[in-house]
């Protein structure tokens, strides 16, 4: 886990770098690598809680518009 954001990190192999486990996890569920402007919101607001029907791709705009609706700051 990284201690600064609190999401589960996966090491890439061959590419000596890491990313989110919940990034992994959507890009095997929609078959394609996120673009640019996509994330991957917790539904629960559970950063550890990777379950595919807690996670729920949107974009880094509308993100932020999903936290305030439910009364929490990212």
């Amino acid at each position: 886990m990284d201690k600064n954001t609190g999401y589960r990190m996966i090491l890439l192999e061959g590419k000596g770098k890491y990313t989110t486990e919940q990034k992994i996890i959507m890009e095997n569920h929609i078959g394609r690598k996120l673009h640019s402007y996509e994330v991957v919101h917790h539904k629960n607001c559970n950063k550890l809680d990777n379950r595919l029907d807690n996670l729920l791709l949107t974009t880094r705009v509308e993100h932020p518009k999903i936290h305030k609706l439910m009364g929490k700051e990212e």
